[in-house]
């Protein structure tokens, strides 16, 4: 799947495109979708992934979770244009996950004109959620998928996540996540000339696929106060 910095570029788009003024750390804390969960409790974070459709539909019941909603959205939505490919390069998960960190060098590098080893991640993800947020995942994970999390569960997830990617621009991960030099180069080792122009194509064309699916959710879920009008895409940012 995508990494942590291609789903926030993503969501961040898709969402300017359509115009949402959302609370940027919510929908950014949204588009990692379960993957937050899947250091911890790995299994819990696959039945999620497999239960997407399901997933959406109680975040999209709750107007305050509306910005955790668009970018749970756009995690499965990029996950499902992008993993066949990157799965199919992926004889080992070492591998799989060097794919998934260089095109997330790449991604930022195109769209936001920033190298990833500069960026924090906390200056994009919360440290922490509100409880209002938490509480309410933690009623739809248990009501769903049978899976009861652990008292003050997403404080510690977070810190996790945190130390984990901190670890890896470090060079000093334990979960075998390593960043490259020469990103373009290694994904184009890794997948061969044409199979990475179809996934960074890909990145590009999901950008389109979603904002064109997530504006018919919108009319039907989106908050009566939050306004929208769509925008041009800023390739600028920050």
């Amino acid at each position: 799947m995508p990494d942590v910095y291609a789903h926030i570029v993503f969501a961040d788009i898709v969402a300017g495109r359509l115009g949402l003024n959302l609370d940027k750390s919510l929908l950014y804390f949204g588009s990692q979708g379960p993957d937050i969960i899947g250091f911890m409790f790995p299994s819990l974070s696959g039945q999620m992934h497999d239960g997407d459709a399901l997933l959406l539909e109680k975040l999209a019941g709750d107007e305050k979770l509306f910005p955790v909603y668009i970018g749970y959205h756009t995690h499965f939505s990029l996950d499902n244009r992008l993993h066949p490919i990157i799965k199919s390069h992926s004889p080992t998960l070492k591998t799989h996950l060097l794919i998934e960190s260089c095109l997330d060098q790449i991604i930022v590098q195109k769209y936001w004109k920033k190298e990833l080893c500069l960026l924090k991640m906390d200056d994009y993800i919360p440290v922490t959620i509100p409880d209002y947020i938490s509480t309410t995942l933690d009623t739809i994970i248990n009501a769903e998928f049978s899976f009861k999390l652990p008292e003050q569960f997403w404080k510690s997830a977070l810190e996790n996540y945190f130390r984990i990617y901190k670890e890896a621009l470090e060079g000093k991960s334990d979960v075998v996540i390593s960043y490259s030099e020469y990103p373009q180069k290694t994904l184009e080792d890794l997948l061969g000339l044409n199979d990475f122009r179809k996934l960074t194509d890909a990145f590009g064309n999901a950008v389109e696929e979603e904002t064109l699916s997530l504006s018919s959710c919108i009319k039907l879920k989106k908050p009566s106060g939050l306004k929208n009008t769509p925008m041009p895409l800023d390739l600028s940012h920050r």
